[in-house]
C-alpha cells in the first residue's frame, strides 16, 4: 500500500516538473530574422521591444507574435533608430 502512494505521489510529480520544463521552453525561443519581402502570418502581437530606443542609426529591435495556428514566433529586425537635426 506505501508502495502504491508513493508510486502515485513520484508520477504526479514527474508530469508537474514535466509541465514546467516545458513552459520555460517556450519562453525561449530562438529568434527568427526578418528578411525583406518575407511573408509575416501575424494573427496576434504579444510584446514589442527596441534594445535601445534612443540610439542613433539602425537599432534591433524583437516582435513576439502569435501566427493563425497560435504559434508563438520571436522576429529580430532592425529599424533606423533616432536622428538628430543639424539647425
Amino acid at each position: 500500500m506505501k508502495y502504491m502512494i508513493f508510486a502515485a505521489l513520484s508520477m504526479t510529480a514527474m508530469y508537474a516538473s514535466a509541465g514546467e520544463n516545458v513552459n520555460v521552453a517556450q519562453q525561449n525561443l530562438p529568434d527568427e530574422h526578418y528578411h525583406y519581402s518575407q511573408h509575416l502570418d501575424i494573427a496576434k502581437v504579444v510584446k514589442d521591444s527596441v534594445d535601445d530606443p534612443t540610439a542613433q542609426g539602425v537599432v534591433s529591435a524583437h516582435l513576439v507574435y502569435l501566427d493563425s495556428k497560435g504559434v508563438e514566433h520571436n522576429l529580430a529586425y532592425l529599424i533606423q533608430g533616432e536622428t538628430i537635426s543639424n539647425g
